[in-house]
């Protein structure tokens, strides 16, 4: 199994050059099935990389946005077995979660913004990260939930990463990787960075592979 993962993982990193051999990757892990990918922050709809392998896929994604699964229902693309989403919002534990929605909803948090550093940045539109209403959602621990199989999970919560990751201990156990949006500076108030996660991840036999750099360029 070993052996298979690796090969997963290299031909993963590749796939934007040859894109059969993301093909052939998940059919070396010799599944009988779709792969399962746990999509943590849905609202934006299936990742490209992820569309040439679509009718391998199952998706289940987690969007406790109502207007966002309604949008994700109109524009499902996966075809591996379904796209189901779920009303929860996932988190450390079984709770009531308060969300900020914010002008741009894809900023939405349970972290308050960190107005102080999003406004050295004003070519990235600060205006966005802007609350326009709370919202009370329920929230639970993906260990709680009964799904079949979990596989690969990508996680884009605007920094609430690490409760999502300690409430998948036992999930994490049948994971072979994961996909995670993480910042090396504070965001949002008191989040946990990139040390915070790969600190975490480390205890529970995850190594990083990759890193895509994305980054922010102040005016002056």
């Amino acid at each position: 199994m070993k052996q298979k993962l690796l090969s997963f993982l290299s031909t993963v990193q590749r796939i934007t050059t040859r894109e059969n051999l993301q093909i052939k990757a998940i059919k070396s892990l010799g599944l009988t099935r779709p792969l399962w990918l746990l999509d943590v922050g849905s609202a934006k709809g299936m990742q490209n990389r992820w569309k040439v392998v679509k009718d391998m896929i199952f998706a289940y994604g987690f969007e406790p946005d109502e207007g966002a699964r309604e949008k994700l229902e109109q524009n499902a693309v996966f075809l591996g077995g379904g796209n189901v989403d779920s009303p929860f919002a996932l988190s450390d534990k079984v709770e009531k979660l308060e969300l900020n929605i914010l002008k741009k909803p894809s900023h939405s948090s349970v972290l308050e913004p960190n107005n102080k550093f999003i406004n050295l940045f004003p070519l990235r539109h600060p205006e966005g990260f802007e609350l326009d209403y709370k919202l009370t959602v329920d929230a639970c621990n993906l260990d709680y939930l009964d799904i079949n199989e979990k596989d690969f999970m990508k996680i884009d919560v605007q920094g609430s990463e690490l409760n999502v990751l300690k409430g998948s201990t036992n999930s994490l156990k049948n994971i072979i990787g994961l996909e995670i949006e993480c910042e090396i500076s504070e965001l949002y108030n008191n989040q946990p960075l990139l040390g915070n996660i790969l600190e975490f991840l480390s205890s529970k036999e995850f190594h990083l592979f990759d890193l895509k750099r994305y980054y922010w360029k102040r005016k002056n």
